[in-house]
């Protein structure tokens, strides 16, 4: 194991950094796609971070409510991009739904390009830096590092989510259940010096099979509200269907690899709060 950061400057200062780097490119190209999911990526993991090593109070309270306005920005244009890749390819007996729901996503998609752009100014990008650079260095340094203990209540949170029925059944359920989890992957991320090599790969290994399960599901239910909205109209409703009976056999088959994934998290709960090995 190497050693944790010694406070909260050392662990978030870079996070803060990659993430002012990827709104740069953002900045330069809305329609940049690998800009925009490497900067909510950044965003999440630094939100994330915060909880845990930064004290509650005014300065972490700045920080998440900058982040809020930049992942819901950066959301709205992601959340297309994907939905487009996926509609780009399928059966042919779909295409007419497919190339109708992609016509419409391209059309919101250019307009939360432009929202994006116009959002990020010269000036909200240095009110942002600031608020990083405030945040940040007010935290005590002094302070105990976090550990694999911290992670217990949003393990508790993630369990207690999953632990009564099927998680994907409700989808509200699920949305915060795959949010809780990338939440939890996050901070566990940022104390990941406090883990071995080996454990550190397996609850990696973990976390991206539980994200890839929850993230797939998602999509598809994203993607089958639009279907069902166009499956009404006459010259759609064939080719809308059958898209929709296959979002339907994808579904099942994330949740089940969801499920499975939440079963090894169980296993491997003891490895995430640092407990294994112990008498």
């Amino acid at each position: 194991m190497s050693r944790l950061p010694p406070g909260p400057r050392a662990a978030l200062a870079p996070l803060a950094a990659r993430l002012l780097a990827e709104l740069r490119r953002v900045r330069k190209n809305p329609a940049d796609v690998g800009a925009i999911h490497d900067a909510r990526v950044a965003a999440r993991r630094l939100s994330a971070a915060g909880e845990i090593w930064l004290e509650a109070g005014k300065p972490l309270d700045r920080l998440q409510g900058r982040l809020e306005k930049c992942l819901r920005r950066l959301g709205r244009v992601r959340n297309a991009d994907v939905a487009l890749e996926f509609l780009a390819d399928g059966p042919a007996p779909e295409a007419a739904a497919r190339t109708a729901l992609s016509k419409g996503l391209r059309r919101k998609l250019k307009f939360r390009r432009k929202q994006l752009a116009a959002w990020l100014t010269v000036q909200r990008f240095k009110r942002l830096k600031s608020t990083l650079s405030r945040a940040i260095p007010e935290a005590r340094d002094g302070a105990e590092p976090p550990g694999p203990r911290t992670l217990g209540r949003q393990l508790q949170t993630v369990l207690g989510l999953s632990i009564r029925g099927r998680p994907m059944a409700d989808p509200a359920k699920a949305h915060e259940l795959r949010r809780k989890i990338r939440i939890l992957r996050y901070q566990q991320e940022s104390i990941a010096a406090a883990y071995s090599e080996n454990d550190t790969a397996a609850l990696r290994d973990l976390f991206i099979h539980l994200q890839d399960a929850a993230g797939g599901w998602h999509d598809r239910f994203q993607l089958d509200r639009l279907a069902a909205a166009i499956e009404q109209k006459p010259k759609y409703r064939r080719a809308a269907g059958l898209l929709r009976r296959r979002l339907a056999s994808e579904m099942k088959e994330a949740s089940a690899r969801f499920v499975e994934a939440l079963q090894n998290l169980n296993r491997l709960k003891a490895i995430l709060l640092g407990q294994a090995g112990r008498a």
